[in-house]
């Protein structure tokens, strides 16, 4: 078990990973990966790295549909737990710039969905 949070905390050390869970931790609701991108105003290969260890330390879990990766926040007891935790420690107003912009980012979704991708793509498809 303590081996456990010490992976967890270990995870949590890194500054964008502790920004992209707390987008999870104060939005409550899976997010498209390019929302979490243009929320945070990070390059997109920054977020992604941080997406995907918190994926591989079991607190975010993924899903895809069609070209969009959505990202949860896992449900389980030692989540709840660190989300308690992460209340204390990291309030709303951290983040009040980067909520903000998911706000501004989520009014693009139709019918609950992501369907415009990272503001910075190109525009192309692949």
């Amino acid at each position: 078990m303590l081996e456990r949070w010490a992976e967890i905390f270990h995870v949590l050390g890194n500054h964008d990973r502790l920004l992209v869970l707390s987008l999870f931790l104060h939005h409550n609701d899976c997010l498209c990966a390019c929302e979490a991108v243009d929320a945070l105003d990070l390059p997109q290969y920054q977020v992604a790295k941080s997406l995907y260890a918190l994926k591989k330390a079991h607190l975010l879990e993924s899903s895809r549909d069609g070209r969009w990766a959505y990202y949860c926040l896992r449900k389980t007891e030692e989540t709840r737990a660190l989300i308690e935790f992460l209340h204390t420690v990291v309030p709303r107003k951290v983040c009040e710039v980067e909520l903000a912009r998911l706000q501004e980012r989520l009014a693009m979704r139709q019918n609950g969905r992501c369907v415009v991708g990272p503001a910075d793509q190109t525009g192309s498809d692949d």
